[in-house]
């Protein structure tokens, strides 16, 4: 009788344990733009999520264009170059290794063109289709993102506790 009620404390402290704020701080994301080659790259091409930071910078013909601050659940796009930009060749903006995507949402654009259907996502990976769209210095479109909640490691051990009072439980039986 002792060995059911430590078996049903440990689930319902489980139940009970809290998990960690959903957050893309700390992956790893990758960053790639189309069309590539001579005239779009990403500087650099993968980095760590970090608050406050700018995680990657877009360049056109080696020039930096836009910066792109990552953030715990939001994408900041920020044009930074002394001219605007009207683009037109297909260029599409992707950003993954982001795990745990649940939904994206386009907060504010400055930009003419830039809308929330040019925004779509994958649980790793969010693109923004950025053809057709006009910038000028300075302007900026932020992205809201829905990140799931992961549990905190010391509620894998108490789930990890639970499952072997469970066995030795029925073990014993």
């Amino acid at each position: 009788m002792i060995r059911k009620l430590a078996s049903l404390a440990c689930v319902l402290m489980l139940a009970a344990a809290p998990t960690a704020h959903a957050s893309l701080l700390g992956q790893t994301a990758d960053c790639d733009m189309q069309p590539n080659g001579s005239f779009w790259s990403c500087s650099p091409a993968s980095n760590t999520v970090t608050d406050p930071g700018i995680e990657f910078q877009l360049n056109l013909v080696g020039n930096p264009f836009f910066s792109i601050d990552i953030g715990a659940s939001s994408v900041l796009l920020t044009l930074i170059s002394g001219g605007g930009l009207g683009m037109g060749a297909g260029e599409v903006l992707t950003l993954s290794g982001l795990d745990g995507i649940l939904g994206a949402s386009l907060n504010f654009s400055q930009s003419a063109g830039f809308d929330a259907s040019d925004i779509s996502f994958t649980a790793n990976s969010l693109t923004l289709l950025l053809n057709n769209s006009s910038w000028s210095p300075g302007q900026q479109a932020l992205i809201d993102l829905t990140v799931a909640r992961v549990p905190e490691p010391a509620s894998l051990a108490l789930l990890g506790l639970g499952l072997v009072a469970v066995a030795l439980s029925r073990r014993r039986r």
